[in-house]
């Protein structure tokens, strides 16, 4: 056991990269289709996860991540919604439009279809009920995504976990996390060994492709024996930080590591002359996001909320509940009157891609 706790996982589809922002921005978009406890809930962990307190949120929370993401985020990243196909019942126009002005493309060409609505827009409409086994919603989905990122995002939902018949509507986001580095210095291409434990064992490496460059860089030495590396991007504004261990990673050090930490690292940062190799990796992860927030028992969370995996954020199991999500509000309160406790639209999944290389 403790041999295999020190193995480190080196195959690409086992490794795995998110974009949390990017997550909460699809929250986000949920959050303006919301109503009644569901919008609360969202609402809730939202607040959160962006200000690390639960707080009342408006229509500013979606100007707050509209002025966070436009100059990087909007560019690499898509959000879209797949409602079930209902010729019955038409979307509320004003829904529509403040998702699509928030959350949509901003570099696509917007067409309309027959109705005057983007046929590319964040909220779209699917026939669940045309593919038993989901194959072909599934295809259609990562088709769309694709074209929305300009082809840099490929095969965002996975085939295991693809629409049931019985699905009323899901949630895809992705993310270009590709990093162009910007060196400071001469470099090279070089190769290096990677090895499958901590320990630098000849008969268990593999050897791959890296960069070194001999230059000035931006580092900090933290009490633990930990240095972190700033790297600089051509694009602006874009950094990304290294943790180089001189020993092996502790659990607990990734653990108490946030955002304060990160910023107090930064802050000490002086410029040094260091030589440092970068490998070359990408990591091509598309997760199903219903298995971590719907398995909530929200009983059990606020009973046991100190022990809780998910603590501190709010539990949203609701939004999964097919007696209890509340998202019926999109086809207008009309509709949401007549049509009473058949008006639910649980969330089948939440389907999430970052790409990073």
């Amino acid at each position: 056991l403790k041999f295999q706790q020190n193995l480190r996982i080196t195959y690409e589809e086992w490794n795995l990269s998110i974009s949390p922002l990017q997550i909460i921005c699809g929250f986000a978009a949920l959050h303006i289709l919301a109503d009644g406890k569901c919008k609360e809930k969202l609402s809730d962990l939202i607040s959160k996860a962006l200000f690390g307190e639960i707080k009342p949120l408006g229509r500013t929370i979606h100007e707050i991540l509209d002025e966070l993401c436009i100059n990087h985020l909007k560019s690499k990243g898509a959000v879209r919604i797949y409602f079930e196909e209902n010729h019955l019942l038409a979307f509320d126009d004003e829904l529509i439009e403040m998702v699509e002005k928030y959350y949509g493309t901003k570099y696509q060409k917007k067409s309309l279809d027959s109705e005057g609505r983007p046929k590319n827009g964040v909220v779209q409409t699917m026939c669940f009920q045309v593919n038993p086994n989901g194959q072909t919603l599934v295809n259609k989905m990562n088709k769309n995504i694709e074209e929305a990122t300009r082809g840099n995002v490929k095969y965002v939902v996975r085939r295991d976990l693809p629409p049931k018949q019985q699905t009323r509507f899901t949630l895809v986001t992705s993310f270009d996390s590709t990093f162009y580095w910007k060196p400071s210095g001469r470099t090279m291409e070089v190769k290096i060994f990677f090895y499958d434990t901590y320990q630098k064992i000849s008969h268990m490496r593999s050897a791959i492709k890296g960069y070194r460059c001999d230059g000035f860089l931006r580092t900090y030495l933290t009490r633990s024996g930990t240095r972190v590396v700033e790297l600089d991007s051509e694009i602006e504004c874009c950094k990304m930080y290294l943790f180089q261990p001189k020993k092996p990673f502790s659990k607990n050090f990734l653990e108490s590591l946030n955002s304060k930490k990160l910023q107090y690292y930064i802050d000490q940062m002086k410029l040094e002359r260091k030589s440092v190799i970068i490998p070359r990796f990408s990591i091509n992860s598309p997760v199903g996001l219903r298995s971590v927030f719907a398995s909530c028992n929200p009983l059990c969370h606020f009973i046991f909320k100190q022990k809780h995996p998910q603590f501190p954020y709010p539990c949203i199991a609701r939004i999964f509940s097919p007696d209890k999500a509340e998202f019926g509000t999109i086809y207008g309160k009309v509709a949401q009157k007549y049509f009473g406790p058949f008006h639910i639209y649980p969330l089948w999944d939440y389907y999430h891609k970052t790409k990073m290389a």
